[in-house]
């Protein structure tokens, strides 16, 4: 076990534990102001913000290290009106910003709750600034990962998740060294405890090995996470759905089980929508890693596939599992895109092209030499290669007759200079040159679509529709597809994570000697 001890100015132990079984605070009846489950992306703003006006905190976290899903993302994140905007001569707002959202998600979001994060994110990305957050020097800019705003409103870092990780990780260990938070690391929450009127009263955490103990709160704030990388729970969610996910393997649902146990109502689990363009490295495997955000590759450290024709006119075309084209390629709407693979057999896809276009087309990827791309066509197995059409129709399992139909018609296309099935407009070269490339793409989800239902205070609201005393959640217990819809709204997940955590910690939650203060100093 690794332990840090800290003393607190008032004679209190303040201790980071790794897991031990006697990692304690000397508190006599282990009440807390504020209890916290989950030291991610919601988890760690909440802390420090409570910590800051005056909470005695306790943050539990079941990993041995803070930080959650943020080691796995790529970290970007959306505001208007934050004081880069103001420095570069960008005129944006918060109505503007909400009501850009409300387009890219077909007004299906959850509007009083993102309105909250339009109206809060620029402050929450201007305290990242000022905890000298690595962002990259085009922010704000326009990102066509998912469909772009109107305006320059996203922000990321060339350290993706990690970045934030590690500005927020030292203001944190600030408050844990100044004795406001109890941080304990490698500790479950086993169970949320309630009173006979079904009020949340605390938590009982376990440690790794096993010794459990109860601590009280009258705000204990669940930030634990989602659950996209258990199978079953995303089925139980989203059944209609295909479940592709390269995420936190501690992603199993946790915070929603527990929230669940004492009433918690879920919703928003049939708001799924697959990214497209996504490769994993075992096509068979939906869990495995994945070539889109994911580590591990052989190769290079991961890769993207630029699927973005305003970046880079595609090439290649499109073939459904079924051997049939199924969109136009060449759509500058990544929304448009990301709904036709929603409507294909398993969410599969086939990106296909011959020797002539892999020696003259643009880079499909950024993040591989031409030579480590070469390399993993025919070796790798989303990666096909094969002498014939034939040969490529067989390994990627699909009809022949209706692939070799396909490529020939649109051969005439690019012969004719006209795309009469779907308009596509870029038709660079006829694929008839063997060798016959096929990279294997899945449409991927890497957020957990239900969440806990929640009023606009972040109170967690039970299944007769009272909400819980005492229980609140923020991150992505909320549930992306809660907030954002059957949509992909740019930053929607990471900000509102941050933003919800900060305000929480800042304004929301109330403790009794903060009241207490607060009618002195009236």
């Amino acid at each position: 076990m690794q332990q840090e001890i800290h003393v607190d100015p008032c004679g209190a132990n303040i201790r980071v534990d790794r897991g031990g079984a006697n990692a304690m605070t000397e508190n006599a009846d282990k009440h807390w102001d504020v209890i916290v489950v989950g030291a991610g992306t919601a988890g760690m703003p909440t802390a420090i913000f409570a910590a800051q006006r005056g909470a005695k905190v306790l943050l539990v976290e079941q990993d041995t290290k803070v930080g959650g899903t943020l080691w796995f993302s790529g970290g970007q994140m959306a505001a208007g009106s934050t004081r880069l905007h103001k420095e570069r001569g960008i005129d944006d707002t918060p109505q503007e910003f909400l009501d850009d959202m409300r387009r890219i998600c077909h007004n299906t979001f959850n509007e009083p709750i993102m309105r909250l994060d339009a109206e809060n994110a620029g402050d929450t990305i201007d305290w990242l600034l000022d905890l000298d957050y690595n962002v990259d020097p085009e922010c704000p800019g326009v990102l066509m990962v998912h469909e772009p705003y109107f305006t320059k409103r996203s922000f990321w870092s060339p350290e993706e998740g990690k970045a934030l990780i590690n500005c927020i990780e030292p203001a944190l260990m600030a408050e844990v060294e100044k004795g406001g938070v109890d941080l304990r690391l490698g500790t479950e929450c086993a169970e949320l405890l309630c009173n006979s009127s079904g009020a949340v009263t605390g938590i009982r955490t376990k440690s790794q090995d096993g010794a459990e103990e109860d601590h009280s709160s009258d705000n204990v704030v669940v930030t634990s996470g989602g659950y996209a990388a258990n199978q079953e729970m995303f089925k139980k969610y989203s059944p209609n759905a295909h479940h592709y996910s390269s995420t936190n393997p501690k992603s199993q649902g946790k915070g929603l089980k527990l929230m669940e146990a004492v009433g918690a109502k879920v919703e928003g689990g049939e708001n799924v929508l697959p990214s497209y363009g996504c490769v994993l490295d075992d096509p068979n495997d939906p869990m495995c890693k994945t070539y889109i955000g994911g580590e591990g590759n052989a190769l290079s450290n991961y890769v993207w596939l630029d699927t973005s024709p305003q970046s880079r006119q595609p090439w290649e075309i499109s073939i459904n599992i079924k051997g049939e084209r199924f969109l136009r390629e060449d759509t500058p709407s990544v929304d448009v895109r990301e709904l036709a693979l929603e409507n294909q057999p398993e969410w599969r896809h086939f990106l296909v092209f011959d020797e002539g276009v892999r020696q003259n087309a643009p880079k499909i990827t950024a993040f591989w030499t031409d030579e480590e791309f070469k390399a993993a066509l025919g070796t790798h197995p989303s990666f096909l290669k094969a002498d014939s059409l034939e040969g490529l129709a067989a390994q990627m399992n699909i009809d022949t007759e209706t692939f070799l139909a396909t490529v020939e018609r649109y051969n005439g296309f690019v012969r004719d200079g006209k795309d009469p099935d779907f308009g596509r407009e870029c038709l660079p070269k006829q694929i008839m040159k063997p060798p016959y490339y096929a990279i294997h793409c899945v449409g991927m989800s890497v957020m957990s679509p239900a969440g806990v239902v929640t009023d606009e205070a972040f109170n967690v609201v039970g299944a007769d529709g009272k909400t819980i005393p005492n229980l609140y959640a923020a991150g992505e217990v909320l549930g992306f597809g809660r907030l954002n819809g059957p949509a992909f709204i740019p930053g929607g997940s990471v900000t509102p994570a941050l933003t919800f955590g900060r305000m929480l910690g800042q304004t929301l939650l109330q403790w009794r000697r903060n009241e207490e203060a607060q009618s002195a100093a009236e």
